[in-house]
């Protein structure tokens, strides 16, 4: 038990891990109930370090529950036949989703509130803090339709995901599935970015980078008795195989001997990446991540 903030309760916040992922986000006993009660009690009174600990939870949580109503509404829309019936259905969690979207970037605000005003030394910002941070500013900037890509807003937005992710991959504290999804990041910001002057380039700056994130993926030991990394690898394949989909086709004139079996072309890195998502969504148990793989991945019939 924290001897600084006795009333945290780490069994609490191992359930409301487990109820994220598990994707019961809604009712009276969902992550966000629970969690609202739980976290809402170290926001006020506290230290600045408790405090910015309870502030990025909560942002995680509503922007954890903000992707999953989106891609319910993207699974309405992938898997039925447009009719007035299907496009109430589709309404009400694209509402659900933005609204909390909305939250989780107001308490992202009050996160950098809380850094900016903390003496020098006394607090310690995490790479994982810095990947919520930035996880929930790219969303935020797709809201933005009539501001991006070069209006104010949608500069201080991309400023601020851009800054996290710098920061974060060069902590100490920052883990290799970490590093992954920040790389992963990375390259959305700069898809967040294309234009058709830069398109190209932009597009082959993606490749590299996700076949970086691959790189680290691909060097972890996911162990079967270790639940919480094939999830996390689930999560980083889901997102390169999402991302690859897209990219112009191309293929990579020169390899070094030390990454010859890399996937020289962004067709290759797609395939890989589709098998091994497949893999870790076998192994893993997340409603969440397989109802997101759904939406583009036709799974095996098991």
């Amino acid at each position: 038990m924290n001897t600084q903030n006795p009333e945290r309760r780490p069994l609490l916040e191992s359930y409301i891990d487990t109820l994220q992922w598990r994707a019961k986000f809604f009712g009276s006993k969902g992550a966000i109930k629970v969690g609202e009660k739980y976290f809402s009690k170290f926001l006020f009174n506290q230290d600045t370090q408790t405090q910015l600990w309870a502030t990025l939870s909560m942002a995680s949580l509503y922007y954890s529950a903000s992707a999953f109503s989106w891609n319910r509404m993207r699974a309405i829309k992938g898997t039925s036949k447009f009719n007035l019936f299907n496009l109430i259905g589709m309404i009400q969690p694209a509402i659900t989703a933005y609204c909390l979207l909305m939250k989780a970037w107001q308490y992202v605000q009050r996160a950098k509130c809380i850094i900016h005003s903390a003496d020098a030394g006394t607090l310690h910002v995490s790479a994982d803090n810095y990947d919520v941070i930035q996880s929930v500013a790219r969303a935020y900037y797709r809201t933005l339709w009539w501001d991006k890509p070069h209006g104010y807003t949608a500069k201080v937005v991309l400023g601020l995901a851009t800054h996290s992710i710098a920061v974060a991959l060069k902590m100490p504290d920052c883990t290799d599935i970490s590093k992954c999804l920040l790389l992963i990041g990375r390259a959305d910001l700069l898809s967040l970015q294309i234009e058709p002057h830069n398109r190209g380039k932009y597009q082959i700056a993606i490749f590299d980078i996700l076949l970086e994130a691959w790189d680290v993926a691909m060097r972890l030991d996911a162990g079967e008795t270790d639940t919480q990394m094939r999830r996390q690898l689930a999560r980083v394949f889901r997102h390169i195989k999402d991302m690859t989909a897209g990219l112009i086709p191309f293929h990579k004139e020169r390899m070094s001997d030390e990454h010859a079996g890399y996937p020289s072309s962004a067709e290759d890195l797609h395939k890989q990446a589709d098998q091994l998502l497949i893999k870790y969504l076998g192994l893993a148990e997340s409603p969440d991540q397989t109802l997101k793989a759904e939406v583009t991945l036709r799974l095996p019939a098991k």
